[in-house]
């Protein structure tokens, strides 16, 4: 009930992430929306509003009598990487 008197909603659509992730960059927020929510499971009506749980789910949830699988460690590049990749972006036609 909170969620819907929060002022969290915008255009009739809630999406819940965790704390850690950024909410003002969309791309994350979709990102945990793709890889932690099911629809089936995930999504609640709410007259003419919708929301996504699209949290990490915590080992021993079940849904509908099945457990519900564990969720590998998000991988993160590491920043070396991401230097060496991004002075080369110009050899792959990326700038």
């Amino acid at each position: 009930q909170k969620v819907w008197g929060g002022g969290a909603d915008v255009g009739g659509c809630v999406v819940i992430v965790d704390e850690y992730v950024d909410v003002q960059k969309w791309e994350d927020v979709f990102f945990h929306l793709g890889a932690n929510a099911d629809p089936g499971r995930d999504m609640i009506r709410h007259e003419h509003r919708i929301c996504f749980d699209a949290t990490k789910k915590l080992p021993g949830v079940t849904a509908e009598g099945f457990a519900v699988r564990d969720y590998p460690p998000i991988l993160m590049m590491d920043e070396e990487v991401k230097k060496r990749i991004d002075s080369r972006k110009p050899e792959f036609g990326l700038v």
